[in-house]
């Protein structure tokens, strides 16, 4: 064997030891992905978790969500507007974590629909309707312009009643 055609052969060596470097990189980097969507998705599950969770351990935060529902603020005490616009001002900053997630190719598909549906019930609230008037300012622009859009799908179901 001629020393070119151990060139030849270390050289095709190496070239295959570079495709199988990028071959794992790729495979780390699909699982790294697949481990963040997963971590996407936990989070925001126990985002919404807490939302249900002060709902059904506070009765007060129950009535006052069911009233804000069907009334809007117009009838609550100045405390209990405070509380209302801060506990939706928060199911709205998790709406958009959850939206840039999306946005971003994060989110899975299924929690993005699933979410999707609640909001569209949710935002139709009086309540709802009043603390977005107040709030909108705070979040992005693109989700400002998101939650502005009328969202595919299904018309808005009452979530009480």
């Amino acid at each position: 064997m001629t020393l070119e055609n151990m060139n030849y052969i270390v050289q095709m060596a190496a070239n295959l030891a570079v495709i199988a470097s990028l071959i794992f990189v790729v495979l780390q980097v699909r699982m790294g992905l697949r481990m963040m969507r997963d971590q996407a998705v936990r989070n925001h599950n126990e985002k919404s978790q807490s939302v249900s969770r002060a709902m059904f351990e506070n009765p007060d935060l129950a009535d006052l969500w069911a009233r804000s529902s069907t009334e809007g603020m117009g009838k609550l005490t100045d405390g209990e507007r405070v509380r209302f616009v801060n506990f939706y001002t928060y199911v709205l900053r998790v709406w958009e974590e959850l939206f840039i997630q999306h946005r971003d190719g994060i989110m899975d598909m299924a929690v993005w629909k699933a979410n999707m549906r609640i909001l569209r019930d949710t935002r139709v609230m009086p309540g709802a309707q009043e603390v977005w008037a107040v709030r909108r300012h705070l979040f992005t622009p693109d989700f400002q312009a998101f939650y502005d859009t009328d969202l595919p799908g299904e018309e808005a179901r009452p979530l009480y009643g």
